[in-house]
């Protein structure tokens, strides 16, 4: 219908915007994000799409996932690389817009549709950016690959998913066999007050009925 084919193009129009503003300037305006959440909300009163409840928790749980994946990121960076935030000039690992950006997000797209960009998005920017970051110290333009998985259908990805692997058996791996011990020793000399004195005796393997019960007694 007319209106679903305008919420789309609104749609499109805002994350087009969005991934140019990102990669040039690493900022995305509240008029993307929170102007975006508002049309997006207004758009679920419309035939086709989600509905009003929908967007209302979707424009929630995109805020609130970013939100916590922000906070737990700028933690991870702080103890893993110190200094690596303040080389980049910033404070924090992911910018509000990313976070608001999300906001507009899961008010046209749902609480399904947000999640899902959330991971494709991820995993473009890692596959994408993610060397080229690591080797210059720059920032991934997060909003730039969350605009693309935005973009994309997402049922087709998952459709186009399981038709590539759907015909891959699953793995049985080998038959494990139980230990043998063919005797022998080990020994280690140290300076040491202490000596330490190891006795191995035959047990049951692990399918045994037995096994547990005699996990509990040793």
């Amino acid at each position: 219908s007319s209106d679903v084919c305008s919420s789309d193009l609104i749609f499109l129009t805002i994350l087009f915007g969005i991934s140019l503003s990102d990669a040039r300037y690493y900022i995305i305006p509240d008029q993307f994000s929170l102007g975006g959440a508002l049309l997006g909300v207004a758009a679920s009163f419309l035939p086709g799409g989600v509905d009003w409840l929908d967007s209302l928790l979707g424009a929630a749980v995109g805020y609130g996932a970013l939100w916590l994946v922000a906070i737990g990121g700028t933690w991870v960076i702080r103890r893993l690389f110190p200094g690596r935030l303040e080389e980049a000039g910033v404070d924090r690992a992911m910018g509000g817009g990313d976070i608001k950006m999300m906001m507009m997000v899961g008010a046209f797209l749902g609480v399904w549709g947000v999640l899902q960009t959330v991971f494709i998005g991820s995993v473009l920017a890692l596959l994408i950016f993610g060397p080229v970051a690591s080797m210059s110290k720059r920032l991934i333009p997060l909003g730039v690959f969350l605009a693309a998985a935005g973009a994309v259908d997402h049922d087709e990805v998952v459709a186009l998913a399981a038709e590539a692997f759907a015909g891959l058996a699953p793995e049985g791996g080998d038959a494990l066999s139980p230990a043998e011990y063919g005797g022998g020793d080990f020994r280690q000399d140290r300076p040491l007050e202490q000596v330490h004195f190891t006795l191995a005796l035959p047990g049951v393997t692990y399918d045994d009925p037995d096994f547990y019960a005699s996990q509990v007694m040793s």
